[in-house]
């Protein structure tokens, strides 16, 4: 795939929502190394992963044993090199368990790699259902697009926690609502309610305000 065509594609899937443009480069990804599905997972702190986008019924097959045996290319990758590559999964004895629940899925090639900025944001992997040998332009090209997917998989992660902020922050709202009404409260006092009950109970105020909201109890 030539430079000047990878960066219209690129210009194209910026001007889309970012679910339609993480699936455009990854597209992108499979397109250059001719695989058949791909996927990008998002990393937590706690080291877990999930899938945020993919092409494909493999893909999120794969990712999903990856996620629940927690290991596979897609950890690898993420955690202890910048990419995971095996040609055939018939023959590689790494990952535990999760080499045969892909094949049982059609997967018999995989590559995974870190997507990253300062730290690891996730991963972009790719499946193939057929045998592939190691192709080092194939690899650059596929960590290219990984280059351009930390872009995309940055602001995907931005855009998620400000709408978990909102969410919090409208829980929070209700729930001093609740109190104001039924103790007769300022918001301040009420939110001073809240925070109190919250330390005094080892809870986080967003926990302690959800259940209120939901049961209309503080405890």
């Amino acid at each position: 795939m030539r430079p000047r065509e990878i960066a219209e594609k690129v210009r194209l899937a910026a001007a889309m929502p970012i679910d339609e443009g993480l699936q455009a480069v990854i597209r992108l990804a499979m397109k250059a190394g001719d695989w058949s599905a791909g996927s990008m997972t998002s990393a937590d702190q706690a080291g877990s992963m999930r899938t945020v986008a993919h092409v494909g019924a493999r893909a999120i097959e794969g990712d999903r044993w990856q996620s629940s045996l927690g290991e596979g290319p897609a950890y690898d990758a993420a955690h202890g090199g910048l990419y995971q590559f095996a040609g055939d999964l018939r023959e590689d004895n790494r990952w535990g368990l999760w080499p045969s629940r892909a094949i049982a899925i059609g997967i018999v090639s995989t590559l995974s790699i870190r997507v990253h900025t300062v730290g690891t944001l996730g991963t972009l992997n790719l499946y193939s259902a057929q045998q592939r040998e190691a192709d080092a332009e194939a690899f650059e090209c596929a960590d290219m697009v990984a280059s351009i997917a930390s872009v995309f998989l940055a602001r995907f992660n931005a855009e998620q926690q400000f709408v978990q902020a909102v969410q919090v922050g409208t829980v929070i709202g209700q729930a001093q609502g609740i109190l104001m009404q039924r103790h007769q409260l300022s918001s301040d006092m009420a939110l001073a309610v809240l925070c109190s009950i919250s330390d005094q109970n080892g809870i986080e105020i967003a926990e302690l305000a959800q259940h209120l909201v939901a049961t209309g109890e503080l405890s």
